[in-house]
């Protein structure tokens, strides 16, 4: 099987919009511990194209390969499904787009732009109780059979739908920021889970994170968050746009996720504290990584209303700071504004400021001619960042602040 067919079936096994679904029932799940199907049927040929595609996303050059944040994430998902812990390995991919998805033989790929989008531990805990609901129901192989009785998988993967990235799951164009974003909408809308698999999943992993102590209530906080950056980025939320397109109303969705948290109320022991301590400490090394790669899509409004989130909740604020402030840059047509400024400066009274932000209001400095305080930043950027590739202009611009008239 070509790489993008086994990339469009991981896109059939993983990817996961959502739906309200009814009152609970108790968890039930429909795979045995342990389990390995037999080769020759549908889920036999399920699950050797997903030891393919995992094999390719364990070497793909786009995987992290931090030994300690995977088995963080590990971790929580062991918490959420203990007895199937022994059949779960996870992988990061730096691609800056909210997306985790589960494949039927255990792998697990989880998208850097959804981990900038989580709050604390609770959140991400809510988004894998759902993947590992999909897993635990066996939906990938429902889903198979369902598109079997009506036409053939080889017909499907030989549409012209863009030719996917087996390590992302994605077009090329969408891992660079491009116009890919209606070719994944596309494979979405092909390849997505049923509105029964979506109730499903939301309902299981919302008993599974209570059952392991966290906040239900995050569950539907981490939806309300991405309507609203939505919202922010002025596009509508409907089949024009690509995550609304996978996703049924948003409002029916919150409603329900917020019943299931009043009704599992109560079952709260894991310390929010702690919570999010354990999840800043397992990330915040890629944070400046994965704040660029969101810089970089240019979507002003999307990323401040997301940058301004992560303040509030004082996630990384020296590192976010110095974001908002390349946001107002970058809005303003590359000019030094004085919003700009008020950013890196708010940057530098937090001590996990980027050295970037002394670089910033240097340059403002010394466009303003307030030349010793230009050569102030310069020399602190230089001090804290003596590697940097710009150093030979920086040097320039040192010069520059000698020559006060």
């Amino acid at each position: 099987m070509s790489t993008w067919r086994r990339a469009a079936l991981a896109m059939l096994i993983g990817l996961c919009p959502a739906t309200a679904a009814p009152a609970f029932d108790a968890l039930s799940p429909s795979l045995p511990t342990n389990y390995s199907p037999p080769d020759g049927d549908t889920e036999g040929g399920l699950w050797m194209a997903s030891r393919q595609a995992e094999e390719e996303i364990a070497h793909s050059p786009r995987r992290i390969a931090d030994a300690a944040l995977e088995t963080y994430l590990r971790d929580i998902l062991c918490r959420l499904a203990p007895e199937y812990c022994s059949q779960i390995r996870v992988y990061v991919v730096r691609t800056p787009y909210f997306n985790a998805s589960m494949m039927p033989n255990g792998a697990m790929q989880v998208w850097s732009g959804l981990l900038i989008r989580m709050r604390d531990e609770a959140q991400l805990a809510a988004v894998l109780g759902h993947e590992i609901g999909h897993f635990l129901r066996r939906h990938s192989l429902e889903r198979a059979r369902d598109l079997e009785t009506k036409t053939s998988l080889l017909t499907l993967f030989t549409l012209g739908l863009g030719g996917a990235v087996a390590a992302g799951g994605v077009a090329p164009a969408v891992a660079q920021g491009a116009s890919g974003g209606a070719q994944l909408a596309a494979l979405g809308s092909l390849f997505a889970f049923s509105r029964d698999h979506e109730a499903q999943a939301d309902k299981y992993g919302v008993q599974l994170m209570a059952k392991a102590g966290y906040d239900p209530a995050q569950a539907a906080a981490v939806w309300r968050n991405l309507v609203d950056e939505q919202n922010a980025s002025g596009e509508k939320q409907d089949g024009s746009s690509y995550f609304f397109a996978t996703h049924p109303d948003p409002a029916s969705r919150l409603e329900t996720l917020g019943g299931y948290a009043r009704e599992l109320g109560g079952q709260q022991t894991i310390d929010a504290g702690q919570a999010h301590a354990r999840y800043f400490a397992a990330v915040g090394a890629h944070l400046p990584g994965f704040f660029a790669d969101e810089l970089h899509l240019s979507q002003p409004g999307r990323s401040e209303h997301l940058f301004k989130q992560l303040l509030d909740a004082k996630f990384a604020p020296g590192v976010v700071n110095y974001c908002l402030g390349e946001v107002s840059r970058k809005r303003d047509g590359g000019k030094l504004s004085d919003a700009a400024l008020a950013y890196y400066q708010a940057a530098l009274g937090y001590p996990d400021a980027p050295p970037e932000a002394h670089r910033a209001i240097g340059l403002w400095k010394l466009k303003a001619k307030q030349l010793d305080e230009a050569r102030q930043h310069f020399t602190a950027y230089l001090e804290q960042a003596p590697q940097a590739g710009d150093r030979d202009m920086i040097d320039y611009y040192l010069g520059l602040t000698e020559k006060a008239p």
